[in-house]
């Protein structure tokens, strides 16, 4: 799985350097393991290395490592307050995620368990958001890799449908990149 993850990253950043006279390249990377329930192993260390491999590309990047939902917000304005129209963002997210009503939403670590849809869709970080404000700055292209969609306790808890739904995307010069197919699950294979 670690194979696959390097190449899909490498194929997705190769179609970046082919722009590299063209503006700022700017990463958000966050890697969130330290879930109270159902705990990761392996997405901090995922993100710190996708975090090298990015600064050694030429972008300048955020990260974050088990990150509160808060924490996940400030640096998203920290990454949306870096770009300009020529510019590339990229978001990589390794940790828990789940859909709830077709949107896909990013688990901090400080979720609580929730006692309803609406409760969970305020306690999580939506990626449509992340989306429609990058789309909205009309900087020159977006690149999301999301290693995430593990089988977790917010879409057993609140009979959700498994994995990431595939968002909806307005943006011609945005690329997504799932860890597995849309509503289906990952694991976390500490091996």
């Amino acid at each position: 799985m670690r194979i696959l993850k390097f190449f899909l990253c490498a194929a997705l950043l190769s179609s970046v350097f082919c722009f590299a006279d063209e503006g700022k390249r700017v990463a958000l990377v966050i890697g969130n393991d330290a879930y109270s329930i159902r705990p990761l192993q392996n997405a901090v260390n995922d993100a710190r290395a996708v975090d090298r491999a990015l600064r050694d590309a030429g972008f300048r990047t955020i990260l974050k490592e088990n990150a509160s939902k808060e924490t996940m917000e400030k640096a998203f304005v920290e990454l949306l307050e870096s770009l300009g129209p020529d510019d590339t963002a990229l978001l990589f997210y390794a940790g828990h995620a789940v859909q709830i009503e077709n949107e896909n939403m990013l688990i901090p670590v400080d979720f609580q368990q929730a006692s309803s849809v609406i409760d969970a869709k305020y306690k999580a970080f939506s990626l449509a958001r992340v989306l429609d404000e990058l789309v909205r700055l009309r900087h020159k292209r977006t690149i999301i890799i999301l290693d995430a969609c593990r089988s977790n306790p917010v879409s057993e808890a609140q009979s959700l449908q498994a994995g990431l739904a595939m968002p909806l995307n307005d943006s011609k010069e945005t690329y997504i990149a799932f860890s597995t197919s849309p509503n289906h699950v990952a694991t976390d294979n500490p091996n």
